[in-house]
């Protein structure tokens, strides 16, 4: 933590800023809040629009002005479970092929539907893998060998 003589006013301010939300995120009242909306909300809402029922844990604020308009404004929050939040807040949704994993908004499918859907891609994906390396291994194999020959012909670097 940060002492309270820090000077530097970017410091201060993100000291101040994580102070306040312990506060408001940390205390009673939105505990109590919370649990109230997960009661009347009790499944994940981007799982439920798949057909399945995972258990919410955490209420999401879509719009910045719900987390200010008066404490605790829950009224325009939607249920989430932990993946799914976390996965919102990385730019990611879930995928319709598979319920399981997360794309990102601009992709139709997640990448391990895609690599079931198209072989030919991984194939192509490890061949090229596999040219990498070896052409890794023949530069190191060349500058070994240069290194060599510097040392046995006593030339100096």
């Amino acid at each position: 933590m940060i002492p309270e003589s820090t000077t530097c006013p970017a410091a201060r301010r993100t000291s101040n800023r994580r102070r306040a939300l312990r506060r408001t995120w940390g205390g009673k009242e939105w505990k109590i809040a919370r649990k109230e909306f997960l009661k009347e909300h009790p499944t994940c809402r981007f799982h439920a629009e798949h057909g399945l029922k995972i258990p919410a844990t955490t209420p999401h604020h879509p719009h910045m002005e719900s987390t200010q308009a008066g404490y605790p404004d829950l009224s325009r929050c939607i249920p989430l479970c932990a993946r799914c939040h976390t996965a919102l807040h990385h730019g990611l949704n879930l995928c319709p092929e598979c319920h399981l994993h997360y794309k990102r908004w601009d992709q139709e499918i997640c990448r391990r539907c895609f690599d079931k859907a198209h072989p030919e891609v991984v194939a192509a994906r490890e061949a090229a893998k596999q040219r990498w390396k070896r052409i890794q291994k023949e530069k190191r194999k060349a500058a070994r060998d240069k290194a060599k020959a510097r040392k046995a012909g006593g030339e100096r670097q």
